[in-house]
């Protein structure tokens, strides 16, 4: 009786929903004949015939301010739904924008190449056609002998880099915030930015960092060090060389030990490079109540799978092979999320799901020869400052030295054994299922990495800013500190 009155109640809802459909379309029919009737009665010309549902269905307003129809294309389908302009894309002249619905991709508004429809998870987007955006930088109400900080990166290309560069901006941010000389710091994301006046503002001895290779030739970069400038590139990718992507920095930052053993062979004269891995960044007060809430509402974990890998697992890589072959061993105790694209998202994951279970570090070559050379990717750093338990495949030793004791590296096919011995168990008298975070490894994590000790270490106070920290580290901060004394500045003499 039950599922009848559900199939009832959904049958009336579609039904109201089919009615709201038709009843659209016949109001946007009469708006298009009433169109075409005054058309005809001034330009002496005959009614058209019925136009095609795909004119049907098109939202008004095609063109952009100074863009026309035929300039509003697409250039690259990244959603499954198709991009069909007039239908499921097109150009807005009342606010300078382009807009889809049900769509996802690349497209080229005017001149301007457009990613519109991210991050995932909306019907509807709206987005700007206009060719530079104004920065407020605050630098007119700065000290006289105040210094700049600018951390910059994309905001879409595929992904929600707002979300996916988190974990490097807030260590930024967090190292730069450490200096005694208080630099004024400036964080934001969007290429359109770069083309700002704003920019010419900088001075000598200010600092721009732009993150990863998407947009990284849009800064003014040999603008900027004309000005005295200090230009940092940020690289996010695994590397085998310098990888400095269409950036022309004065200095490259590498998050890995395997990227910068890599590149150092192979510096440029003139280019500095430093080892500035992610570091701790404590959760924020609304994770806390989430969390918080999820324990008083007695939900326990939303899955059964004791090992999570966080992001995609099934690209077309040696990655997907591998968890295929953990999945054979695993089965429905291995599992993966590739939906959480946004804080807010991460909050609701980390307290219903994540921390009940272990996490799945895998190379994006996994199985390769060269994929245990590989370094620890972004997403560790977030799970760490949780205290999650991670379990990796092999990585590059220098990496896996500086990971000791926060996580357990092992062959692909040993990662279900190491599974079984680092889940944490309750006791056989009680059937909770117990959380699987421990607070000693984000106390190690958080003193390990904590990004003035990262910036101290890579002499970027000293070298970039003339002064030190705010505070120096305390003994207890300097505990876990790896045993391995590597250089981490490089300054390159290899010519071009």
């Amino acid at each position: 009786a039950a599922a009848a009155k559900q199939r009832a109640a959904e049958e009336a809802a579609a039904a109201v929903a089919a009615a709201a459909t038709d009843r659209w379309r016949a109001a946007a029919w009469a708006a298009a004949r009433e169109q075409a009737a005054a058309t005809a009665a001034t330009k002496h010309v005959r009614t058209p015939r019925r136009p095609r549902r795909a004119q049907r269905l098109a939202k008004p307003g095609h063109d952009a301010p100074g863009v026309s129809r035929a300039q509003c294309k697409l250039v690259r389908q990244t959603s499954f739904a198709p991009c069909v302009l007039g239908r499921s894309f097109g150009c807005d002249p009342a606010n300078g924008s382009m807009w889809v619905a049900n769509c996802r991709g690349k497209f080229r508004c005017g001149s301007r190449p457009v990613h519109c429809g991210y991050p995932p998870g909306r019907s509807a987007y709206n987005c700007s056609c206009t060719h530079a955006k104004s920065m407020d930088l605050g630098l007119s109400s700065r000290a006289p002998l105040q210094r700049a900080v600018i951390i910059w990166a994309a905001r879409g290309g595929g992904f929600d880099l707002s979300f996916m560069y988190k974990p490097v901006v807030d260590s930024l941010v967090g190292g730069f915030k450490a200096a005694r000389s208080q630099p004024l710091i400036v964080q934001g994301y969007g290429v359109l930015y770069m083309e700002s006046p704003e920019l010419v503002t900088l001075r000598d001895g200010d600092i721009f960092v732009w993150i990863g290779p998407i947009g990284s030739d849009k800064p003014p970069w040999h603008a900027l060090s004309t000005q005295g400038v200090r230009t940092v590139y940020f690289q996010t990718e695994p590397a085998d060389g310098c990888l400095l992507a269409r950036s022309a920095p004065r200095e490259l930052w590498e998050f890995s030990w395997h990227n910068f053993d890599a590149c150092a062979p192979r510096l440029p004269a003139g280019l500095t490079l430093r080892y500035v891995p992610l570091g701790f960044t404590a959760p924020s007060e609304s994770e806390g109540r989430a969390v918080a809430a999820a324990d008083a509402a007695a939900l326990g974990p939303q899955t059964e799978a004791d090992l999570l890998f966080f992001g995609f697992p099934f690209y077309k890589s040696g990655r997907k092979r591998c968890y295929a072959r953990l999945q054979r061993v695993l089965g429905g105790r291995l599992n993966a999320t590739w939906s959480v694209w946004s804080e807010d998202a991460f909050e609701a994951f980390w307290a219903g799901t994540g921390r009940w279970a272990a996490h799945l570090n895998l190379h994006k070559e996994c199985g390769h020869a060269q994929s245990s050379h590989n370094p620890v990717v972004f997403r560790t750093s977030l799970l760490l400052s949780r205290g999650a338990t991670v379990i990796s495949e092999r990585a590059y030793y220098k990496d896996e030295h500086e990971y000791a004791g926060l996580v357990t590296f092992g062959a692909v096919d040993a990662l279900p054994s190491i599974l079984e011995q680092r889940l944490i168990r309750g006791s056989t008298s009680d059937s909770t299922r117990p959380l699987q975070t421990n607070a000693s490894v984000a106390a190690l994590y958080a003193r390990r990495f904590a990004p003035q000790r990262i910036f101290a270490r890579a002499r970027i106070y000293t070298d970039l800013l003339g002064t030190n920290a705010s505070a120096p580290l305390t003994e207890a901060e300097g505990e876990g500190e790896p045993s391995g004394a590597w250089p981490r500045v490089r300054v390159g003499t290899r010519a071009l």
